[in-house]
Protein backbone atom coordinates (compact mmCIF):
# COMPACT_ATOMS: atom_id res chain seq x y z
CA UNK A 1 0.00 0.00 0.00
CA UNK A 2 2.53 2.91 0.66
CA UNK A 3 4.25 1.83 -2.13
CA UNK A 4 1.80 2.45 -4.56
CA UNK A 5 0.36 5.56 -2.85
CA UNK A 6 4.01 6.64 -3.01
CA UNK A 7 4.73 6.18 -6.53
CA UNK A 8 1.04 6.77 -7.26
CA UNK A 9 1.05 3.51 -9.26
CA UNK A 10 -1.43 0.51 -9.53
CA UNK A 11 -1.71 -2.42 -7.22
CA UNK A 12 0.11 -4.75 -9.66
CA UNK A 13 2.62 -2.11 -10.39
CA UNK A 14 3.68 -1.64 -6.58
CA UNK A 15 3.82 -5.92 -6.64
CA UNK A 16 6.05 -5.76 -9.61
CA UNK A 17 8.19 -3.36 -7.74
CA UNK A 18 7.83 -5.06 -4.63
CA UNK A 19 9.18 -8.69 -5.40
CA UNK A 20 12.00 -7.27 -7.79
CA UNK A 21 13.28 -5.44 -4.71
CA UNK A 22 12.78 -8.42 -2.59
CA UNK A 23 14.73 -10.50 -5.40
CA UNK A 24 18.01 -8.43 -5.63
CA UNK A 25 18.58 -7.02 -2.51
CA UNK A 26 16.80 -9.41 0.54
CA UNK A 27 19.33 -12.62 -0.45
CA UNK A 28 22.02 -9.91 0.87
CA UNK A 29 20.21 -8.68 3.72
CA UNK A 30 19.36 -11.95 4.92
CA UNK A 31 23.14 -12.58 5.67
CA UNK A 32 24.55 -9.03 6.68
CA UNK A 33 27.16 -10.68 8.51
CA UNK A 34 28.51 -12.13 4.71
CA UNK A 35 29.69 -8.71 3.93
CA UNK A 36 32.20 -7.22 5.19
CA UNK A 37 34.24 -3.99 5.19
CA UNK A 38 36.66 -3.94 2.61
CA UNK A 39 34.51 -6.59 0.33
CA UNK A 40 31.98 -5.86 -2.44
CA UNK A 41 28.84 -7.45 -3.76
CA UNK A 42 28.18 -8.18 -7.49
CA UNK A 43 26.91 -10.73 -9.83
CA UNK A 44 29.13 -12.65 -11.98
CA UNK A 45 28.99 -15.38 -14.64
CA UNK A 46 27.88 -19.31 -13.42
CA UNK A 47 30.88 -21.67 -13.61
CA UNK A 48 28.75 -23.80 -15.47
CA UNK A 49 27.77 -21.55 -18.47
CA UNK A 50 30.15 -22.62 -21.46
CA UNK A 51 32.71 -20.86 -23.21
CA UNK A 52 31.16 -20.06 -26.22
CA UNK A 53 28.05 -18.97 -25.30
CA UNK A 54 27.29 -15.26 -25.28
CA UNK A 55 27.73 -13.15 -22.01
CA UNK A 56 24.80 -11.55 -22.90
CA UNK A 57 23.07 -14.96 -22.58
CA UNK A 58 24.89 -16.47 -19.38
CA UNK A 59 23.55 -17.08 -16.20
CA UNK A 60 24.48 -14.69 -13.27
CA UNK A 61 25.17 -15.54 -9.91
CA UNK A 62 25.84 -13.18 -6.65
CA UNK A 63 29.19 -13.47 -4.99
CA UNK A 64 31.34 -10.98 -2.57
CA UNK A 65 34.69 -10.55 -2.98
CA UNK A 66 37.28 -8.96 -0.77
CA UNK A 67 38.95 -6.08 -2.66
CA UNK A 68 40.53 -4.73 0.61
CA UNK A 69 42.06 -6.90 3.04
CA UNK A 70 43.14 -4.31 5.78
CA UNK A 71 45.91 -3.89 7.33
CA UNK A 72 47.04 -7.07 5.59
CA UNK A 73 47.03 -5.39 1.87
CA UNK A 74 48.27 -2.35 3.77
CA UNK A 75 50.96 -4.68 5.03
CA UNK A 76 51.57 -6.07 1.94
CA UNK A 77 51.77 -2.52 -0.49
CA UNK A 78 54.41 -1.38 1.79
CA UNK A 79 56.62 -4.12 1.62
CA UNK A 80 57.30 -3.98 -1.81
CA UNK A 81 59.90 -1.84 -3.26
CA UNK A 82 59.13 1.99 -4.62
CA UNK A 83 56.30 2.39 -6.44
CA UNK A 84 55.63 -1.53 -7.33
CA UNK A 85 53.93 -1.72 -4.71
CA UNK A 86 50.61 -0.60 -6.02
CA UNK A 87 50.53 -2.88 -9.29
CA UNK A 88 52.10 -5.71 -7.14
CA UNK A 89 48.98 -5.27 -4.61
CA UNK A 90 46.46 -5.36 -7.38
CA UNK A 91 47.50 -8.57 -8.65
CA UNK A 92 47.05 -9.92 -5.66
CA UNK A 93 43.99 -8.73 -4.95
CA UNK A 94 42.63 -10.20 -8.66
CA UNK A 95 43.92 -13.57 -8.04
CA UNK A 96 42.27 -13.35 -4.60
CA UNK A 97 38.74 -12.45 -5.69
CA UNK A 98 38.89 -14.44 -8.81
CA UNK A 99 39.42 -17.63 -6.24
CA UNK A 100 36.70 -16.38 -4.14
CA UNK A 101 34.38 -15.89 -7.05
CA UNK A 102 35.25 -19.50 -8.00
CA UNK A 103 34.56 -20.63 -5.27
CA UNK A 104 30.75 -19.10 -5.11
CA UNK A 105 30.88 -20.86 -8.25
CA UNK A 106 31.43 -17.89 -10.88
CA UNK A 107 33.88 -17.09 -12.95
CA UNK A 108 35.36 -13.37 -13.22
CA UNK A 109 36.82 -11.87 -16.94
CA UNK A 110 39.09 -9.16 -17.76
CA UNK A 111 36.20 -6.66 -18.79
CA UNK A 112 35.02 -7.27 -14.59
CA UNK A 113 38.29 -6.10 -12.98
CA UNK A 114 38.95 -3.42 -15.28
CA UNK A 115 35.15 -1.58 -15.31
CA UNK A 116 33.57 -3.14 -12.85
CA UNK A 117 36.04 -3.35 -10.06
CA UNK A 118 39.43 -1.58 -10.38
CA UNK A 119 37.99 0.88 -13.03
CA UNK A 120 40.97 0.83 -15.06
CA UNK A 121 42.07 -0.09 -18.80
CA UNK A 122 41.67 -3.71 -20.48
CA UNK A 123 45.21 -2.76 -20.73
CA UNK A 124 46.35 -2.54 -17.71
CA UNK A 125 44.71 -5.98 -16.33
CA UNK A 126 46.12 -7.84 -19.26
CA UNK A 127 49.58 -6.60 -18.24
CA UNK A 128 48.50 -8.09 -14.74
CA UNK A 129 47.58 -11.44 -15.99
CA UNK A 130 50.79 -11.35 -18.22
CA UNK A 131 53.07 -10.66 -14.91
CA UNK A 132 51.30 -13.52 -13.37
CA UNK A 133 51.68 -16.24 -15.76
CA UNK A 134 55.27 -15.41 -16.24
CA UNK A 135 55.34 -16.26 -12.43
CA UNK A 136 53.68 -19.38 -12.64
CA UNK A 137 50.76 -18.11 -11.20
CA UNK A 138 46.85 -19.43 -12.57
CA UNK A 139 44.23 -16.85 -12.53
CA UNK A 140 40.88 -19.08 -12.72
CA UNK A 141 39.11 -16.30 -14.76
CA UNK A 142 36.24 -17.27 -17.39
CA UNK A 143 38.63 -16.89 -20.21
CA UNK A 144 41.40 -19.40 -18.62
CA UNK A 145 38.87 -21.79 -17.50
CA UNK A 146 36.63 -21.96 -20.83
CA UNK A 147 39.45 -21.39 -23.01
CA UNK A 148 37.74 -18.39 -24.16
CA UNK A 149 38.80 -14.56 -24.82
CA UNK A 150 41.56 -13.44 -24.33
CA UNK A 151 43.36 -15.18 -21.38
CA UNK A 152 46.66 -16.64 -21.72
CA UNK A 153 46.39 -20.26 -22.36
CA UNK A 154 47.49 -22.70 -24.18
CA UNK A 155 47.39 -20.65 -27.31
CA UNK A 156 49.74 -18.21 -26.48
CA UNK A 157 52.10 -21.36 -25.31
CA UNK A 158 51.32 -22.40 -28.74
CA UNK A 159 52.32 -19.09 -30.52
CA UNK A 160 55.61 -18.14 -28.23
CA UNK A 161 57.87 -20.75 -30.08
CA UNK A 162 57.47 -18.36 -33.07
CA UNK A 163 58.32 -15.07 -31.35
CA UNK A 164 61.56 -16.13 -29.99
CA UNK A 165 60.82 -17.16 -26.19
CA UNK A 166 61.13 -20.78 -27.19
CA UNK A 167 63.07 -22.97 -29.41
CA UNK A 168 61.04 -24.29 -32.37
CA UNK A 169 62.98 -25.87 -35.22
CA UNK A 170 66.30 -27.54 -33.94
CA UNK A 171 67.20 -28.24 -37.51
CA UNK A 172 70.62 -27.09 -37.98
CA UNK A 173 71.65 -25.01 -41.10
CA UNK A 174 74.79 -23.33 -41.30
CA UNK A 175 76.00 -24.28 -37.82
CA UNK A 176 72.66 -21.57 -36.47
CA UNK A 177 69.98 -22.76 -35.62
CA UNK A 178 66.69 -21.88 -37.80
CA UNK A 179 63.53 -19.78 -36.08
CA UNK A 180 60.86 -18.56 -37.47
CA UNK A 181 59.48 -15.33 -36.49
CA UNK A 182 55.78 -13.92 -36.79
CA UNK A 183 55.25 -10.02 -36.53
CA UNK A 184 55.86 -9.04 -33.04
CA UNK A 185 52.68 -8.16 -32.30
CA UNK A 186 50.88 -11.44 -32.91
CA UNK A 187 51.56 -12.70 -29.11
CA UNK A 188 50.14 -8.85 -27.52
CA UNK A 189 47.05 -9.11 -29.94
CA UNK A 190 46.15 -11.78 -28.13
CA UNK A 191 45.57 -9.83 -24.86
CA UNK A 192 45.14 -6.47 -26.66
CA UNK A 193 43.85 -6.09 -29.70
CA UNK A 194 40.85 -8.18 -29.28
CA UNK A 195 38.14 -6.91 -31.80
CA UNK A 196 35.68 -6.68 -29.02
CA UNK A 197 37.73 -4.30 -27.08
CA UNK A 198 36.80 -1.23 -28.87
CA UNK A 199 38.87 0.55 -26.15
CA UNK A 200 42.11 -0.59 -26.91
CA UNK A 201 41.93 0.15 -30.44
CA UNK A 202 41.24 3.78 -30.74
Amino acid sequence: MRVKEGMGCSQFEAHAVTDLIKNVYFPWLAQPEAIQAGQLAMTAVSADEPGHKPLSQCKMVPVVLTLYAGEEDHEYRLAQEGAQGTGVLRRRQIVRMAQEALDQGALLTAEDFAFRIFNCGLHTISRDLKALAEEGVVVPLRSQQKDAGRALTHRVQAVEPYVGKKPHNTDQVDGSEQKEHLPSKTLSGLEENDPRNPDENQ
